[in-house]
């Protein structure tokens, strides 16, 4: 039996479905995933980020508090 098979059977499903589910689980993630990074260029472009030194800044703040 295979892995995929093993852990469907352990959940109650059928290999297929299993299957299905976790593909469709991993584009989810890979679309949110993308969204973010979108969102991330987009600050970029409009000068929103924080420089290393700016980080390490408030970490250091955080970790004091």
């Amino acid at each position: 039996m295979s892995k995929q098979e093993l852990l469907a059977t352990r959940q109650g499903r059928d290999s297929n479905t299993f299957a299905q589910e976790a593909i469709s689980r991993y584009l989810e993630e890979e679309a949110r995933f993308i969204e973010a990074v979108k969102l991330g260029e987009g600050a970029l472009d409009r000068g929103e980020y924080l420089t290393h030194k700016e980080v390490g800044e408030r970490l250091e703040r955080l970790f004091r508090s």
